[in-house]
């Protein structure tokens, strides 16, 4: 699965499409951004209709249920700027949350995420090459498979906006005791 507001050119969509080619599985895009037409044009040139399905943006809960269902959760951001080299996407915790493993670029924030927790695997370029060989990686080692979902499984005991919450709470009370 790939899901995401924002599926915009150079954050890994064509890629993600590129790779079906050499994947035994099923894509499926939920979400918009200006990638989404680009994707879809590749997807009727390479003939892949039956391996890449889009989906539009869809209310939070019917969209976690489509990502429970996935074996593996794309993240796939090239480090282009400063927003994009720096993010830290939602949908890293709802794969997390949801128990699927994870193919991501090796951003600093989401390498320190995916590989601190052992809930899936990096990739240093964002190509279609590189993304084909992460998915059919993990989808054809069951035990490493299983392995990351259950970290994901454990990660998602602690990455909570609760503890987050605490955290930033912490950080706020002196400034907020400065102006009272």
């Amino acid at each position: 699965i790939l899901q995401g507001a924002g599926i915009n050119i150079d954050r890994g969509g064509e890629e993600a499409v590129g790779a079906m080619q050499s994947v035994d599985a099923l894509l499926l895009v939920i979400g918009k951004g200006t990638a989404i037409p680009l994707m879809k044009r590749m997807v009727e040139e390479l003939g892949l209709q039956d391996k890449v399905l889009f989906r539009d943006p869809m209310p939070y809960p019917e969209m976690m249920a489509h990502t429970q269902h996935a074996a593996i959760g794309l993240s796939l951001d090239k480090p282009l700027n400063l927003n994009y080299k720096f993010s830290l996407p939602n949908k890293i915790f709802d794969y997390i949350h949801a128990g699927v493993p994870i193919v991501a670029s090796d951003l600093p924030e989401v390498g320190r995420i995916v590989k601190g927790e052992k809930v899936g695997i990096t990739i240093a370029e964002v190509t279609s090459q590189a993304v084909s060989t992460a998915v059919n990686a993990l989808l054809n080692d069951e035990a490493t498979w299983k392995t990351h979902r259950e970290n994901c499984r454990r990660a998602s005991q602690t990455l909570t906006w609760e503890k987050e919450k605490a955290a930033l709470e912490e950080i706020y009370r002196p400034l907020l005791e400065d102006c009272s």
